[in-house]
């Protein structure tokens, strides 16, 4: 395994807090079709440096299982809510 990791988001109500502080931008909440919402997260790009964590106002953030080489390569930017 790499020494990156999956972002896991067990419950986002979508506030934003942890869109706007991400120094490395690997955190978007797109809007759906279907007026839904959506929290994406982008592995190749995080810098697991904890502030989506630390800001997240639910506390529901947290690190979940290394990635494989071909899991890292396949989930250029993957929904973590919605």
């Amino acid at each position: 395994p790499l020494p990156y990791r999956h972002l896991v988001a067990s419950y986002c109500t979508f506030c934003g807090a942890c869109t706007r502080l991400c120094p490395a931008q690997c955190l978007q909440i797109k809007s759906e079709e279907d007026e839904s919402q959506s929290l994406y997260y982008d592995s190749t790009r995080c810098l697991q440096c904890n502030l989506c964590q630390d800001v997240c106002l639910q506390k529901q953030l947290y690190w979940g299982d290394r990635l494989s080489i071909s899991q890292f390569l396949n989930t250029a930017s993957a929904p973590l809510a919605t």
